[in-house]
């Protein structure tokens, strides 16, 4: 389980023993990884990332302008949420509110 945001932008990520990302709070910027952007705090909610098991999470960032990491079974890294301060594969200052696969 990661904890990630702050004060009313707080958001939890919970990985399950199937794999499975579950996401709630708040997705301002993409955190919950659910293409959801905004300012509405959502329940416990799957996030899909093509199907495939995840091993491990993290947080990036702090407060609203934070992201998630996820490991994937097969060694890859998809990131979601802020994108603004180059802590997400695009550096765009935007955000990506769907997990995206991190090139090395």
């Amino acid at each position: 389980m990661i904890l990630g945001g702050s004060g009313s932008y707080n958001y939890t990520i919970v990985l399950d023993e199937d794999g499975v990302c579950w996401s709630v709070g708040y997705s301002g910027h993409g955190q919950l990884g659910r293409g959801v952007v905004g300012t509405t705090h959502y329940w416990f909610y799957p996030v899909l990332i093509h199907r495939r098991k995840v091993v491990d999470i993290a947080c990036v960032g702090t407060g609203t302008e934070g992201g998630t990491m996820f490991l994937l079974d097969d060694g890859q890294v998809a990131m979601c949420g802020y994108a603004g301060e180059s802590q997400l594969p695009e550096d765009d200052d935007e955000y990506i509110a769907v997990p995206m696969p991190v090139l090395f």
